[in-house]
Formats: C-alpha cells, sequence, structure tokens
C-alpha cells in the first residue's frame, strides 16, 4: 500500500486488478476469443460493480476511492476495446 492512499483506496484498486483478471479468463480460454466478448465481461463486471455500490449506498468522494470509480475504471477499458474494435474492423 502506498502512502498516499488510505486502505478503502487500497482495497478497491486491488479489486479492480482482480477483476480486470476475471474479465481475461472466459476471453482467453472461450473457442473463439473475439475484443468485444472481453469488452462485455467488463461490462458486465462493471454494472455488478455499480449495483453493489448502489445497493450499499456508497457516495463519490473527492479523497478516497470507491465503488463507483472502479465501475467507472473497468467501463472505460471496455468501450475502449469495443471503439478500437470498430476502428479496426
Amino acid at each position: 500500500m502506498t502512502p498516499w492512499t488510505d486502505m478503502e483506496s487500497h482495497r478497491t484498486f486491488w479489486r479492480f486488478r482482480w477483476r480486470i483478471a476475471l474479465a481475461l479468463v472466459p476471453t482467453a480460454v472461450s473457442r473463439e476469443p473475439t475484443p468485444m466478448m472481453l469488452s462485455a465481461m467488463l461490462s458486465m463486471l462493471a454494472l455488478f460493480t455499480a449495483m453493489h455500490a448502489f445497493v450499499r449506498r456508497k457516495r463519490f468522494e473527492t479523497d478516497r476511492f470507491c465503488g463507483w470509480d472502479e465501475a467507472l475504471w473497468l467501463m472505460f477499458p471496455a468501450y475502449g476495446v469495443q471503439l478500437l474494435h470498430h476502428a479496426v474492423a
């Protein structure tokens, strides 16, 4: 843990990293791994993270990261992969 982050921000960052790895596993082991499948997995995880933050009544905070930040972090690569796929295809 870095000295400039609190414990909740540290946990949020590690959950984000685990969810990225969790999205990569089914994409890598599928018969035809596609960028759209990775984007769908990341979007699904972002939706579940946002629902969890909503149910737990998390608020956006300026001094630490929370579940809403994690949901946004998951959506950015999901849409980035989608845009990259459409630009190349």
